[in-house]
């Protein structure tokens, strides 16, 4: 078991041959060698394989190294955390990590998350990375269809603008009924949008103007 390496002596923490072992049974015991191996970029590779979160207990050097900061990302995104800002403005690097994890968009140079293709690959993989996009995007019309139809609740999160908007309504409520309640007021008098949003939730009727709720085929729905 990795761990073992934690009490053994100083001298076996030097010896490349016992933390390769460690760390092929156990990636994380990376942090228990001596500081040379964590500078070692074979071994911190070979850690990596079993382990991404031993890309933490490397060397602050190898935590800067584009190839081992790429195959720690394309196994989980959130990696991206511990790159250089340098890295953080590489669009491959970046690329791959939200494309595994979304959410890793908000470790991202600014300029990166206003850019369309990688806000995009993000919220692919997970909607709610919308939220840390920059500028325009924010108010993207593609990009808030994606979001929106594949996680309606997020409309309760959304600008002004954007719940005032009947296709981003429409889309919401189709995914998640409820969302009704974030809508524009406008929209609990909207048939259509009304309709949707029962159809995916009946007890989004309760979020309806008190005319429609009167409306026998909507209570059917």
């Amino acid at each position: 078991d990795g761990s073992a390496l934690l009490f053994a002596d100083e001298s076996l923490k030097r010896d490349r041959c016992i933390v390769s072992e460690a760390v092929k049974k156990a990636g994380w015991s990376l942090m228990f060698a001596h500081a040379e191996l964590r500078a070692d970029k074979s071994l911190v590779a070979e850690a990596l394989q079993h382990d991404v979160l031993a890309l933490k207990f490397a060397a602050p050097e190898l935590r800067r190294d584009r190839s081992l900061l790429l195959q720690a990302v394309k196994r989980n995104g959130e990696m991206l955390r511990f790159a250089s800002e340098e890295l953080l403005g590489d669009r491959e690097v970046v690329l791959a990590a939200v494309s595994q994890q979304g959410s890793a968009l908000r470790f991202a140079a600014p300029e990166l998350r206003a850019e369309f293709g990688i806000v995009q690959a993000a919220v692919n993989q997970n909607p709610a990375a919308f939220f840390h996009a920059c500028g325009p995007l924010r108010m993207e019309m593609g990009l808030l269809l994606t979001v929106l139809s594949r996680d309606g609740s997020l409309l309760s999160e959304m600008l002004p603008a954007v719940r005032a908007n009947r296709d981003l309504v429409l889309a919401a409520v189709k995914n998640d009924g409820s969302a009704l309640m974030h809508a524009h007021g406008k929209f609990r008098k909207d048939d259509e949008v009304v309709m949707e949003a029962v159809q995916q939730n009946g007890r989004a009727l309760q979020f309806a103007a008190e005319e429609l709720r009167c409306n026998r085929s909507l209570c059917l729905e």
